[in-house]
């Protein structure tokens, strides 16, 4: 065992120097003696803790202070850490000249107060301080941290791991490197001003320009958030590999892009600037074919420039394109605009299309739309002879009724097999109160049972939002705030909302709005017990027709030949198992051949399953035997 004596001397440094710069940060400048032990930097590290009465950053102060190397400053921001100031940071307790730069608009940027590129090679590294950037000056948890490095899988040491990325990122950062600060909730970069960090600068220059338009000063405006987009150096991220980061950001930043663009046009627009955007606008509009106010800024531009032609054609692309991608018309500004052109309406010449919505200083959209004054009525058509369900059809009313004087939104799920019949009876029941819901009645198929891509609860938002009158521009990108803007919507209103092929509750509960006054019908082949247990809503559980109205629904479909024949038209009932769709495949090949009896259709039928069910007995079979 080493001797008390031998550590003390062992620990003590040969020169020791403690300031406080102007921001509060103590420094102390220490040297080892070149011929002390290898234990000596860490006892010396520990000494300074004591010294300044705070607790040594763990894994740093070890490394900086091993015998033989240069003299290190000891860096204790905010009196919870020790950091060592990296080389080329010397004398200044780690100030930082004030011309430095962050960019993330583009590949990850760093230049230091001499105007050199401070590269950071490392990919966990630029991820860290990339998240330490887009926390706009606030205090990054280590939580965040590890999410945004890991995802939802970090290792086992993960706080040690982050360390070591700490240390690295500090001496890939070189004299910037003191913009680093800690705390004891976290990590933070401290920046001086707005210029410092392109996406505060943007945010800086936009908030110019919303006060410029509010006075009337469309070039100055122009000016601002043109100087603001050529902070854009490319697609944001671009060498930051982290998903999560990816997901929380990438969607902000090109919304912010494309509102920019969008007020910077509005302004050229409104200096007369019409005819050098065209070909802008069509490059805009094609790469964004969905954002209705880029639409209709071209639509506007090709009439200035006397193409009026050109601006209905846009008109028919934008629509077709809507209802294609998103079953919906175009919102009220677009439809504005081109009863406009049509009218070759004088105003045109000074008009601008509905102002776009702009971001807040802090980043967050605010929701600036007029909706229209239209109420929807998105039900599907009636279905051709249908037959019973009188009893569920009641239970449906009936339930309404009493969940309503209960104070809450009635959900009822209507659930069975397939062919059934489950969109058939919402649908007619529907149709039959449609009237006690004068505010609208919403319909969306989420297809979670066919074999294309399904409609997400987000993208039936969307739809939802739309038909109330929102400019697909304007509708939030998450899915939280999609549906928190629909309850708004919904608050007050007596809604009929019908969602077709459900799988999930968690794909119907955002579609649910929370006026009391408003009714859900969802029709599923799962039980959906989740909705039930938890949101109390009623199930109906369908199943087939009975033999009496399978017959009658057949003799409405074929008609004279099934009344004729009620015997092969009862057996017909049952070998389609009395499920309605199956019913109504087999009248359309009853009517597809009228010269041939019924009765020669059934025993078609009946042989050809027949047939049908041997063959697979016989695969069954062979499969066994091998």
């Amino acid at each position: 065992m080493r001797p008390t004596g031998s550590r003390r001397a062992a620990a003590s440094p040969v020169a020791s120097r403690q300031s406080r710069s102007g921001d509060g940060t103590a420094s102390l400048r220490l040297a080892a003696p070149k011929d002390s032990q290898p234990g000596a930097a860490y006892a010396i590290w520990r000494s300074v803790g004591q010294h300044l009465r705070v607790r040594p950053h763990a894994g740093c102060g070890r490394l900086a202070l091993w015998p033989g190397m240069r003299p290190v400053t000891v860096v204790s921001d905010d009196v919870s850490r020790l950091q060592p100031e990296v080389p080329g940071a010397r004398g200044t307790g780690a100030r930082v000249p004030a011309s430095v730069r962050f960019g993330v608009l583009g590949p990850l940027k760093v230049v230091d107060g001499t105007g050199c590129i401070r590269p950071v090679p490392a990919g966990k590294q630029r991820i860290f301080l990339a998240a330490l950037l887009l926390a706009d000056g606030h205090t990054v948890s280590s939580a965040a941290l590890s999410q945004a490095l890991w995802d939802a899988s970090p290792p086992a040491n993960a706080s040690a791991v982050m360390r070591t990325y700490v240390m690295r990122l500090r001496r890939a950062l070189g004299p910037v490197a003191g913009r680093i600060v800690g705390g004891p909730s976290g990590l933070a970069v401290a920046l001086r001003a707005p210029e410092e960090f392109d996406l505060a600068e943007v945010q800086r220059l936009w908030s110019q320009a919303r006060s410029a338009s509010e006075a009337g000063e469309s070039e100055r405006v122009a000016a601002l958030l043109v100087r603001a987009l050529s902070l854009w150096r490319g697609d944001p991220l671009t060498d930051v590999p982290s998903d999560a980061l990816a997901r929380r950001e990438l969607g902000r930043l090109t919304e912010l892009r494309l509102q920019l663009t969008e007020a910077r046009v509005d302004a050229d627009m409104r200096l007369g600037r019409h005819s050098g955007l065209v070909t802008e606008l069509r490059q805009l509009a094609c790469e964004h074919p969905l954002r209705e106010h880029i639409q209709a800024q071209l639509m506007l531009a090709c009439y200035r420039c006397g193409q009026q032609a050109a601006a209905l054609e846009v008109y028919r692309d934008a629509r077709k394109t809507l209802a294609d991608e998103l079953g919906v018309e175009p919102g009220d500004e677009l439809q504005r605009l081109h009863q406009k052109v049509l009218d070759a309406d004088p105003e045109l010449t000074g008009f601008v299309p509905g102002s776009v919505s702009l971001c807040q200083p802090d980043g967050e959209r605010r929701l600036q739309t007029r909706l229209r004054e239209v109420t929807p009525r998105q039900l599907p058509a009636l279905v051709r002879c249908f037959k019973g369900r009188a009893a569920e059809l009641a239970r449906l009313t009936k339930f309404a009724a009493g969940v309503r004087s209960e104070g809450a939104a009635a959900v009822s799920v209507i659930s069975g097999m397939p062919g059934v019949g489950k969109t058939a009876l919402a649908v007619r029941w529907a149709h039959r109160v449609a009237a006690e819901f004068p505010d609208g009645q919403l319909y969306v198929d989420l297809r979670e049972y066919s074999n294309g891509e399904a409609v997400s609860a987000a993208d039936a938002l969307a739809r939802f939002l739309h038909a109330f009158g929102i400019a697909v521009a304007d509708i939030p990108l998450e899915e939280d705030a999609r549906a928190a803007t629909y309850r708004s919507l919904a608050s007050g209103r007596r809604l009929l909302v019908v969602v077709d092929n459900a799988r999930e509750p968690s794909h119907v509960r955002p579609l649910v709005p929370g006026s009391p006054s408003s009714m859900v019908v969802v029709t599923s082949r799962d039980s959906m017990s989740g909705l039930v247990a938890v949101d109390g809503a009623c199930r109906l559980d369908l199943d087939l027709l009975p033999v009496d109205e399978a017959v009658s629904l057949l003799q409405d479909l074929i008609g004279d030949r099934a009344v004729a024949d009620p015997r092969a038209t009862r057996i017909l009932a049952v070998h389609c198992g009395r499920l309605p769709l199956a019913l109504r495949a087999a009248a359309e090949r009853a009517t597809a051949r009228p010269g041939i009896p019924l009765a020669d259709l059934v025993a078609d039928l009946v042989c050809q399953e027949r047939q049908l069910a041997q063959g697979l007995r016989g695969a069954s079979l062979r499969a066994g035997a091998r």
